[in-house]
């Protein structure tokens, strides 16, 4: 699930990951979730974007192509 970018992150891309935790995950999984509470759980209970850590990557990590340990490995400029 995304929504659009807050908080900064329009520079990096415009949608942002919504990621719920672990508690927030199971209500989620939950069958009989019903549809408001499916909403108020991604707009109340998504883990904040400043919670996570940004890191520049490779421009080939973007293509699905691509694999091999070099796109993991740390860069230090997002120029790269």
């Amino acid at each position: 699930m995304t929504a659009q970018s807050n908080e900064g992150l329009m520079d990096i891309h415009d949608r942002r990951p919504l990621v719920l935790g672990a508690a927030h995950a199971n209500e989620w999984l939950n069958p009989e979730l019903s549809a408001s509470a499916a909403v108020t759980l991604l707009t109340e209970g998504a883990v904040p974007a400043d919670e996570f850590d940004w890191h520049p990557v490779r421009q080939p990590l973007g293509n699905i192509r691509n694999n091999g340990v070099e796109l993991i490995q740390k860069i230090s400029s997002p120029d790269v």
